[in-house]
């Protein structure tokens, strides 16, 4: 109606103005339309494996898909895990919720354009701590690097495993425990893991002790919960304090300006080990 008001009173400039906008407006309209129903479109093979996977149907796994999330926060707040023990536990009790949650947020554009940013700096021998269903880990396998996947027992890890078991990756290792992880790393990612961990810090000195000479670091370290994520711890850490009091660089470079929008995010670190 304001357009049809400009053009009555012949102001052919605002008028122009206003269909721009609007041609714009629309425009991101379609791309978001096209970005909901791709999303969709891709589901459908994820859920087929997850069903394969658990014995489930697949809409009973597209309905957990869409709920995985709301879910886990609702079982955070009610348990209120504190201790150590107490959370691996309940990571242990919640790990096929985390298979629908963590499958579904790893199709968006924003997480796949992050994942191929940090996936291009990979060298060598990979340890990707917290690992979860293995998505970054199993792709790094199918391009040739030794990976070890590490992250708490439970169906999570138990996925990640059985996927790998039919792709036929060989070069990929599964750990629970630490101590049977051996060697040097020449990259490590510890992404979306530390702010989990009731004691972050304890886990960072072990990452660097593998970290090989002029080896890769790449984490993210977003302390603090949120209504979504009631299960991230806060923490005083200064992540970049401890990394540079222990020998290593900040590498991240020109991806601090033009990485995706989530690897210029702050809390996304990347860091060198000096020679």
């Amino acid at each position: 109606a304001f357009v049809l008001a400009l053009v009555a009173e012949g102001d052919r400039s605002a008028f122009a103005a206003c269909a721009g906008l609007f041609a714009c407006l629309g425009t991101t309209e379609v791309l978001a339309a096209f970005t909901f129903n791709w999303h969709g479109r891709t589901l459908a093979p994820v859920a087929d494996e997850i069903a394969t996977f658990t014995g489930e149907t697949r809409d009973q796994v597209r309905c957990q898909l869409l709920s995985a999330n709301r879910t886990l926060a609702e079982n955070w707040r009610r348990e209120r895990p504190s201790s150590p023990e107490e959370v691996a536990a309940w990571y242990r009790r919640n790990a096929r919720l985390y298979i629908y949650d963590l499958a579904n947020f790893h199709l968006y554009g924003k997480h796949i354009r992050f994942t191929l940013d940090l996936m291009k700096l990979a060298r060598g021998r990979v340890l990707d701590f917290g690992a979860g269903t293995g998505d970054l880990a199993l792709e790094l396998a199918r391009r040739g690097h030794e990976v070890v996947h590490f992250d708490v027992d439970g169906e999570a890890r138990l996925f990640a495993s059985w996927r790998a078991r039919r792709a036929g990756l060989r070069s990929i290792e599964f750990h629970t425990d630490r101590r049977r992880i051996r060697g040097l790393f020449e990259t490590i990612y510890a992404l979306d893991v530390l702010e989990h961990l009731v004691d972050p810090e304890e886990a960072l000195r072990f990452l660097v002790e593998r970290l090989a000479p002029h080896g890769l670091l790449i984490l993210t370290a977003p302390f603090g919960s949120t209504e979504a994520h009631p299960m991230h711890f806060s923490h005083a850490l200064d992540v970049r304090r401890f990394l540079r009091e222990h020998g290593l660089r900040d590498a991240k470079g020109r991806l601090r300006w033009i990485g995706s929008a989530m690897t210029r995010r702050r809390h996304v670190l990347i860091y060198r080990r000096d020679g």
